[in-house]
């Protein structure tokens, strides 16, 4: 066998080995992945050792599927006595559904942002001042009820969702 001959061979190989090694992934126990196959959604990786098939497959999104909270920023509304009020939330929230968290909503985290913010100003415009703070627990249930079926619908299940620092006028 001459020099050029073994050199392609040595090429072949270490090619070889490279792709073997790009073949396989391991996904952390916390964590679901998507794999899209020439640019199509095809699969979803749960914890443990994969296989994907190099230059044909590629991981999409790497998700975390851990409880997760959220700061929803303050937002002003108008109780139902027309009082301007300013109210902050925390929402908790946990991924169910790597597929829907991933190709039914744009950006998961300001999207729910959004709708807590929403739901906040709705729930704020139906109470009076003196109901927002005295009975806080009819309040968070209400928000927790108007969020749950937009959240379920991006795969994600809120497990709680509380208001903070309402600001009552002087």
């Amino acid at each position: 066998m001459d020099l050029t001959g073994f050199l392609a061979i040595a090429v072949i190989v270490v090619l070889a080995i490279v792709l073997l090694r790009a073949s396989f992934t391991k996904v952390p126990r916390e964590a679901n992945w998507t794999v899209e196959r020439l640019g199509r959604f095809n699969r979803v990786l749960t914890p443990g050792l994969h296989f994907v098939v190099p230059i044909v497959e590629r991981i999409g999104a790497r998700l975390d599927m851990r409880e997760t909270a959220l700061d929803v920023p303050p937002q002003r509304a108008t109780t139902r006595d027309n009082a301007e009020v300013e109210a902050g939330a925390v929402l908790g929230y946990r991924i169910v559904d790597a597929v829907k968290a991933t190709y039914e909503v744009a950006d998961l985290q300001p999207a729910l942002i959004q709708l807590v913010g929403t739901h906040m100003r709705d729930v704020t415009a139906t109470r009076t001042i003196a109901e927002l703070a005295t009975d806080r627990a009819a309040v968070n249930v209400a928000l927790l009820q108007g969020v749950e079926p937009a959240a379920d619908a991006w795969g994600v299940k809120v497990s709680r969702l509380e208001l903070k620092g309402i600001m009552l006028p002087d």
